[in-house]
């Protein structure tokens, strides 16, 4: 089976670890490129495959095919490499010198999941991937846990007065556009699998649940939302007296988004794994949440899952400290949904450039 080399820019900032750089070359094989070029293709816009070619398959590669791999590396400063075995003497020859020269040298399963940090929700390689990538929970990152979770409520307490004016502000738009209570009031699963209930600014009309719980839908167009309905979810400003639930204990500011009972019970049923997000406390933010926002059936639940389990495997200040970044950069560009949808158009656009080159060339 032939090696493959494809020189990929990354113009992306959401990447959560310091080892990836703007050029990544990587040295893999076939079936790794496909993998590789799926989550290329789900995170479009923000990656683009500037070179790629084969590698000869004997001992020897050709000439032509080492200049070239030589040329790339010169490149780049991190080289992504299959977690296959490479036989040829001239490559493995080219990837020590990189690393003697100062090039950082990542697995290619490594390397991916930095690309895409979710961890698979298939009980048989769940163990596997949180023996061989979690990050160990030593007593001081316990110690960073437990003093994170003794504070947030002293300082949500402090930004509910600090806020107190926006919250008086949004409270007489809610109030002026729409019948019904200003707060919205709904019981999700906490820690531990404990029921509470979460406080909202409500941004939908009372009778929006009429007929039946339904999933949640970030469309700007939701025939039941409220006339300010849509600005609050844009600006997420209905997701502030959450505060209150911060300063209860029962909400942290990180961590996966509590669900409600009804899909909890649901989604059990088909993602066996489902409760594993219960063993931490809930969050306003979370990995889940910049990554892939709202989820409104079951695959987009797994693929949340599969986010938050990669928190639960990656833990740290340095993690949250991310989410609080890329929380803050999702609402100033418009949400995940809005993020969602320029990926949507651009991949439609692509393909209508095709499309039109093709009946240019075939005219």
């Amino acid at each position: 089976m032939e090696l493959k080399y494809l020189f990929v820019r990354m113009n992306s900032t959401r990447f959560i670890f310091k080892g990836l750089h703007k050029n990544l070359l990587f040295v893999i094989f076939p079936d790794e490129e496909v993998r590789l070029r799926a989550v290329l293709q789900q995170y479009f816009g923000s990656h683009k495959i500037l070179v790629s070619g084969t590698l000869a398959g004997d001992e020897l590669g050709s000439p032509v095919d080492i200049e070239k791999l030589n040329q790339l590396v010169s490149r780049t400063k991190a080289l992504v490499v299959t977690s296959k075995s490479i036989t040829q003497s001239e490559i493995i020859q080219i990837i020590y010198r990189a690393h003697l020269d100062g090039k950082r040298v990542l697995d290619f399963e490594g390397a991916l999941l930095e690309i895409d940090p979710v961890v698979s929700s298939d009980p048989s390689e769940m163990i596997r991937n949180l023996a061989q990538k979690g990050t160990f929970q030593d007593p001081s990152l316990r110690l960073y846990s437990a003093v994170k979770y003794a504070v947030e409520p002293v300082l949500a307490f402090f930004m509910l007065i600090l806020l107190s004016p926006v919250f008086l502000l949004v409270s007489l738009l809610v109030k002026l556009t729409s019948e019904g209570p200003i707060f919205y009031r709904q019981t999700r699963v906490g820690l531990k699998s404990r029921p509470f209930e979460i406080v909202k600014f409500r941004s939908m009309r009372t009778d929006a649940e009429k007929n039946g719980p339904v999933w949640a839908s970030a469309a700007a167009d939701d025939s039941r939302l409220s006339p300010v309905g849509a600005l609050l979810r844009a600006t997420h400003l209905d997701e502030l007296p959450q505060l209150l639930n911060v300063a209860r204990g029962e909400l942290s500011f990180i961590g996966p988004r509590p669900e409600r009972p009804v899909f909890v019970e649901q989604l059990e049923k088909e993602i066996p794994m489902f409760s594993l997000r219960t063993l931490v406390k809930p969050g306003i933010t979370g990995w889940a949440q910049v990554r892939q926002g709202y989820a409104n059936s079951t695959a987009d639940s797994r693929r949340k899952l599969e986010f938050d389990l990669f928190y639960l495997m990656k833990r740290s200040p340095w993690l949250d400290a991310t989410i609080v970044f890329n929380t803050t950069s999702v609402m100033l560009s418009g949400g995940t949904e809005g993020r969602k949808r320029r990926i949507q158009q651009a991949v439609r656009r692509k393909g209508l450039e095709k499309m039109r080159s093709g009946e240019i060339a075939s005219a």
